[in-house]
């Protein structure tokens, strides 16, 4: 069948493709303006039919890929706006869609679709950011040409020469889409905060065993690859975006692979994996109280008044025996950085650092934490927020993604103080403990 016998109706293209030792069915539609047909973007008819088209596929599928006329605030246009006013898809209008709980990839490939971002949030099916990811653009796009969607599939389903699948990550992805771009459309995605920041196929069981090529590496050969450490010799690593996506005792540290410096890489936080000494765990986020109670008790600072902004807290925990030098460090939100750590600043080892919203938590100082005060707040949103703590390189050290759960005029703390792999809960025995453990002990 050619391209001329194609039209709505006629069903998705099927391939198969092996992830993980797994087949994949892959499905893919096709819906666009055609002349003459039910689709035809000069008529009112046509704008209405791809509008139900767009709206079925965005509630029912799991990848949607737009490329078309978009702009600020009036989301995808989907007919001639010089023909119909048919065909509008507007971004008031997403936030009334029956969206599903269901994880989704959007491309928003159009000019200046970057609010869309938002306008999916509003709706009450993807309001924790953690079940979508939308690619949407800052200024004007590529749409008239196939390379952006071709580079968006070629990252989602793309494939080896022995079939397969090959996942690439979100920083190689928008570096192609922007060297397609006539206007530098500097493509970005929302959404990805609670992504995974290891490779999907890496196999953490098979790290620092010795090899001598890639084949050694476990099943997966082309996703954990063999890696010359130091002086120690070849070991088994994989790729990486950050810390926290390392097993404990891990850091995503910059590594050279033949002779470039290609990446980053799961590798002991030693860097050896000869040494017999256990490698020091990774600064942690241990406790987070966005909703301080509304009365007396709700002073965590202990500055003589209660304050919603200012008794907002992050405590850092370093569980491992060695100070770590946070200098230059930043803890963000959803937003942007809202606290950057002192140069000089040394976190002892098994003691805690707490950043206030604001007001002087000096009253605290028995408690052996270090004390900070984010003069212009915190900010963290009672019904849902991202905390991410990142090196002075920007590298993430450690993320967390919390929902309404932290609404409720208590903290969420570690259900194991200072363990990265125990999950948080509410508080407790209190409405907090910012600068000790959870019972009220020192760390």
């Amino acid at each position: 069948m050619n391209y001329e016998q194609l039209d709505r109706k006629s069903g998705p293209f099927r391939r198969t493709i092996t992830a993980r030792e797994r087949s994949v069915n892959v499905e893919v539609s096709l819906f666009w303006g055609k002349p003459g047909t039910d689709t035809d973007t000069d008529t009112h008819a046509g704008g209405k039919q791809l509008k139900k088209d767009m709206i079925r596929s965005l509630e029912t599928q799991e990848v949607i890929v737009y490329s078309g006329h978009s702009g600020p605030f009036w989301g995808f246009s989907l007919a001639n706006w010089k023909k119909t006013e048919e065909g509008e898809l507007d971004d008031n209008e997403i936030e009334t869609l029956d969206l599903p709980t269901f994880y989704q990839v959007v491309l928003a490939e159009g000019c200046e679709t970057y609010a869309l971002g938002n306008a999916f949030y509003a709706n009450s099916a993807k309001s924790s950011q953690t079940n979508l990811d939308i690619i949407t653009t800052t200024t004007y796009s590529t749409s008239m040409d196939g390379d952006p969607v071709k580079d968006f599939l070629t990252a989602m389903v793309g494939t080896s020469n022995m079939g397969a699948h090959v996942p690439v990550t979100y920083g190689e992805l928008m570096q192609d889409l922007d060297w397609n771009a006539w206007d530098a459309a500097m493509y970005g995605v929302h959404g990805i905060d609670d992504n995974p920041h290891i490779h999907p196929y890496a196999e953490p069981e098979h790290f620092c065993t010795p090899c001598s090529s890639d084949w050694d590496c476990g099943s997966n050969w082309n996703h954990n690859f063999c890696l010359r450490l130091g002086t120690d010799g070849q070991f088994c690593a994989a790729e990486c975006t950050g810390d926290d996506g390392c097993p404990d005792g891990y850091t995503c540290a910059a590594v050279a692979r033949d002779s470039t410096l290609t990446g980053r890489a799961c590798v002991p936080e030693s860097f050896s994996c000869t040494d017999d000494t256990p490698p020091s765990q990774k600064v942690i986020v241990n406790e987070i109280l966005a909703d301080p109670p509304n009365d007396a008790s709700g002073d965590l600072n202990e500055d003589g008044w209660y304050d919603a902004d200012e008794d907002e807290f992050i405590e850092l925990v370093n569980p491992s025996s060695k100070a770590v030098s946070l200098g230059g460090w930043t803890l963000s939100d959803d937003t942007k950085v809202r606290f950057t750590f002192p140069d000089g600043v040394q976190l002892a080892g098994r003691s805690a650092a707490v950043v206030f919203g604001g007001g002087d938590p000096s009253s605290l100082s028995d408690t052996g934490a270090l004390l900070f005060n984010a003069y212009q707040g915190l900010r963290l949103a009672n019904k849902g927020d991202t905390v991410i703590l990142r090196t002075a390189d920007g590298v993430v050290v450690d993320r967390v993604v919390f929902g309404a759960e932290a609404n409720h005029d208590r903290s969420l703390v570690r259900q194991s103080d200072g363990k990265k792999s125990a999950p948080f809960v509410q508080h407790p025995n209190g409405p907090a403990s910012p600068g000790t453990t959870s019972d009220g002990t020192l760390f």
